[in-house]
């Protein structure tokens, strides 16, 4: 498996689309498809989301974060914090009982797993047609 110095297992571009909860996430486009509706995201908003779908219901640290996405550049955490706004925001449902992307005070941030009892959970995508 190729990675990138962003620590992203796949170039972002390279990588197949995938289910988010109710979003399809498709990479190579830098965008997100829920039904009729299309929201596209920034570059690092879709690393982001990438790196989080790679580590479903793992915690995953500013440092990490800062580590992987942001290549030794010289960004403060709050770079860190408005990417996961901005996910936050492109991922937001109705049901704010169940957010897409968990904070874990003084841990990090994490992605639900899929079937976890919350959160949108990232997996593969269903597939279009029934297989015989």
């Amino acid at each position: 498996m190729k990675t990138t110095t962003s620590g992203v297992s796949l170039p972002v571009a390279e990588r197949a689309p995938f289910q988010v909860g109710e979003w399809l996430v498709e990479p190579a486009l830098d965008r997100i498809q829920r039904n009729a509706e299309i929201r596209n995201l920034r570059p690092r908003v879709m690393e982001l989301l990438v790196y989080l779908a790679d580590r479903p219901g793992t915690v995953v640290s500013t440092d990490e974060l800062l580590s992987k996405l942001w290549d030794g550049r010289v960004v403060s955490e709050g770079s860190v914090y408005n990417c996961v706004s901005e996910l936050r925001t492109a991922l937001s449902s109705d049901d704010r009982d169940d957010p897409a992307i968990e904070t874990v005070p003084k841990k990090g941030y994490r992605l639900p797993a899929p079937g976890a009892g919350g959160g949108a959970g990232a997996q593969a995508p269903a597939p279009s047609r029934a297989i015989s």
